[in-house]
């Protein structure tokens, strides 16, 4: 099963980090993100592992398949 990138977004939001920080936090820069995040790179297996320790979620979080539904997102200001 791969990781879902929806499960990743939402963990940032969750933690209400904005893509800079939370890119920060995980080691990549914040265009890479914004791709991953988008569907347009892969989330790869060893950003699951900085995130669950980073974002504090449990692993399964990140493979979690069903959508995610939710208040629509702004791109300018975090939602929480």
């Amino acid at each position: 099963m791969k990781p879902n990138a929806d499960m990743l977004r939402l963990a940032r939001q969750m933690r209400g980090f904005g893509q800079a920080d939370a890119a920060t936090l995980l080691g990549i820069e914040q265009p890479v993100l914004s791709r991953i995040e988008n569907g347009i790179t892969e989330f790869r297996e060893e950003l699951v592992t900085r995130a669950v320790a980073q974002l504090r979620f449990p692993e399964g979080f990140f493979y979690q398949s069903e959508p995610v539904y939710g208040a629509p997102v702004s791109v300018h200001e975090p939602m929480f």
